[in-house]
């Protein structure tokens, strides 16, 4: 009976090591941290081999156990902002913060004016629309918090092509019915198969997409060509119609409410039965 129990404590091991680093790999992906991952497998499985009596490495042992520290100090300064990055995608947590994403409501339609507004007048834009992954590391580092309601004339506002202007070049950022904050830099794609007429907004939107579950709106200051990226795709040339039908098929549905939100509302109700 304590073999089958020892079996089974070990395949649930296997199990739990196997999910961690799939996990890690996940929110590594598309990241400088995947590089730093491998670095570090690399150097524990060296150390555990090391203590194996067929590959011997003292030395190699000694400056681990001296330095392992200072290691792990340099690591983490070298890759800081690829580990706030992943650290960023990562979703847990998510059923306490549900929610972020924006609603079928006028702030929709706000959003669909001013593009439309923008287009018109051939002004460069990028908008990012939160989902279910949060872009406050990208605001964090970059750009001024707005936290207003949306509104085609702030957003129009916010893009005017004038020096004066601090936030007329970086992205908008938008979550929860609100703009979140302005003048944001965003990371742009790597891809190399992209058309010759991709510019930085343009890639910078993809990139987004690729690491983060956002949806970005671009409008090219070029040609007033109106364009989604999500997934790591871009979805060129689209109409306002088409915008509209989009962005409510990726974001009209109603946004679930946080543990903590049905929590007020339960004990709401049982204080209105009382």
């Amino acid at each position: 009976m304590s073999s089958v129990v020892d079996q089974v404590k070990i395949a649930l091991e296997v199990l739990a090591v196997a999910f961690v680093i799939y996990k890690m790999l996940v929110l590594a992906r598309g990241t400088r941290t995947l590089e730093l991952f491998v670095l570090l497998v690399g150097i524990l499985a060296l150390e555990l081999l090391s203590r194996e009596r067929y590959l011997d490495l003292p030395t190699f042992r000694w400056i681990l156990d001296r330095f392992w520290i200072v290691i792990l100090l340099i690591v983490v300064i070298l890759y800081q902002d690829d580990i706030r990055r992943s650290i960023g995608r990562s979703k847990w947590l998510d059923f306490l913060v549900k929610g972020r994403a924006i609603t079928p409501s006028r702030t929709l339609e706000e959003l669909i004016k001013a593009a439309r507004a923008l287009s018109a007048k051939r002004i460069g834009a990028l908008i990012a629309i939160e989902r279910e992954g949060t872009l406050e590391p990208y605001m964090a580092e970059s750009g001024i918090r707005i936290e207003a309601q949306v509104s085609k004339e702030l957003l129009f506002a916010l893009f005017l092509p004038a020096y004066e202007n601090p936030t007329h070049d970086g992205a908008v950022i938008v979550g929860k019915d609100r703009i979140l904050s302005a003048g944001c830099i965003l990371p742009l794609s790597n891809r190399t198969d992209l058309e010759s007429w991709v510019g930085t907004r343009h890639r910078a939107a993809i990139g987004l997409s690729e690491r983060v579950d956002a949806v970005a709106v671009v409008v090219s200051e070029e040609t007033g060509r109106i364009s989604v990226a999500i997934g790591g795709e871009l979805k060129a040339g689209l109409s306002p119609d088409e915008l509209r039908q989009f962005l409510t098929s990726e974001l009209g549905q109603p946004a679930e409410q946080s543990l903590l939100e049905r929590f007020r509302a339960a004990a709401g109700g049982s204080r209105d039965k009382g």
